[in-house]
């Protein structure tokens, strides 16, 4: 009985650095170049529909975060972890768009410029996870689902500045990417994320709450430990 006792413990010394081995932990950080998709509201009264929809540009930000990476074999790992994520959108032009309610005839549209400047950004919690493919011992691509919260917002037009309140905060999206490390432990970082959620922040005046969706890329470098 000792004899196997001893057999087992031999065997679970040896095996638990193998398993270490599988396991990186590791921090990364980098530039966001975002935008936002189907920006819009809309006001109903009983004689009309008025439509508002905004056309966003790219606008650069950043995030930092840290992660755990476990490989399943030579070839495959899943990585999990957190992000924050400072990202958002332009403001190009808007269209503004009234339509009968009981015929559904236009009766009027315009359309207008946004000034230089005029933006909207969030801070977001991001928790990606990763399924991994490595091609070689440095090349790997990605993909994967990334779950966001926001957790605040900011819309600055001409001179005006506010902070409407987020009101869907979950925010789900696809991810694609691929990493380039290196035998120090560096590495190259970069992403797409396509978000499938639609978001809202709380509008300022009599209209609905506008709602988009997120379109973010990053690029990046981080250290794997």
């Amino acid at each position: 009985m000792n004899k196997i006792f001893t057999l087992i413990a031999v065997a679970l010394v040896g095996y638990t650095p193998i398993k270490a081995q599988n396991v990186k932990l590791g921090v990364r950080a980098g530039a966001n170049i975002s935008t936002l998709t189907n920006f819009s509201s809309y006001r109903n009264t009983p004689e009309k529909i008025d439509t508002s929809e905004i056309t966003t540009g790219l606008r650069m930000g950043g995030y930092i975060g840290s992660f755990i990476e476990y490989h399943i074999t030579e070839r495959i790992a899943i990585e999990g972890g957190f992000t924050y994520s400072y990202q958002g959108a332009n403001f190009k032009t808007g269209k503004h768009t009234t339509t009968d309610t009981k015929n559904g005839n236009t009766i009027r549209e315009e359309t207008y410029n946004f000034n230089k400047g005029s933006h909207i950004v969030f801070n977001q919690l991001n928790l990606p996870t990763w399924l991994k493919y490595n091609f070689t011992s440095s090349l790997q691509a990605k993909t994967g689902i990334i779950l966001g919260y926001l957790l605040s917002s900011n819309v600055k037009n001409s001179n005006d500045s506010y902070s409407p309140k987020p009101i869907n905060r979950l925010d789900v999206g696809l991810g694609i990417g691929g990493e380039y490390n290196f035998s120090s432990g560096l590495f190259i970082d970069t992403n797409f994320t396509l978000g499938l959620t639609e978001l809202k922040v709380k509008n300022s005046n009599n209209y609905t709450d506008p709602s988009f969706e997120n379109r973010v890329f990053q690029i990046g470098v981080g250290y794997k430990f």
